[in-house]
């Protein structure tokens, strides 16, 4: 027997589209995830690539102690760090909120990573350059390191 592959319904039924809309809320639900996925990628593209630039070039006590703590939660199976997880939101009252399941996910320890590692391919004279130009750390980081990220960053905003 052959059967004829179909990509598109013959009669296309408008009705179930507009129960969607009408019956769940499918507005909510949308805005819902718009506000999750922009928190998570504007706060993964600051915060992450202010941490990656940290363990890369600035030096602090017990610098590679911490990243290697990273490096082993990265290592770890997601399902291992389930149930602590939900205990610590569960302690703060963030179950089932928007801000919670933000709160989970707002530091990624592979985006850590991956910044680190772009910014340790990066030569340490181009900083050191700007610095004799009169830049400071901020502007160092934002108008030199950050621009030249610009493709890696698509990747890392999950």
């Amino acid at each position: 027997m052959r059967y004829l592959l179909i990509f598109f319904p013959l009669n296309p039924i408008i009705n179930n589209y507009k129960e969607i809309f009408v019956k769940l809320d499918f507005g909510r639900y949308f805005l819902n995830s718009l506000i999750v996925t922009l928190s998570l990628v504007f706060s993964q593209i600051v915060l992450c690539s202010l941490a990656g630039y940290a363990f890369a070039r600035l030096y602090f006590p017990f610098k590679n102690v911490i990243f290697l703590i990273f490096l082993s939660v990265i290592m770890l199976p997601g399902i291992v760090l389930l149930i602590p997880r939900y205990l610590i939101l569960k302690n703060l009252g963030l179950v089932n909120t928007l801000t919670g399941v933000i709160i989970l996910k707002i530091f990624s320890e592979f985006s850590i990573f991956l910044y680190r590692q772009h910014f340790l391919s990066m030569p340490i004279e181009m900083e050191e350059a700007a610095i004799v130009a009169g830049a400071n750390m901020w502007n160092i980081f934002w108008k030199i390191m950050m621009p030249l990220f610009k493709d890696n960053i698509l990747v890392i905003g999950e």
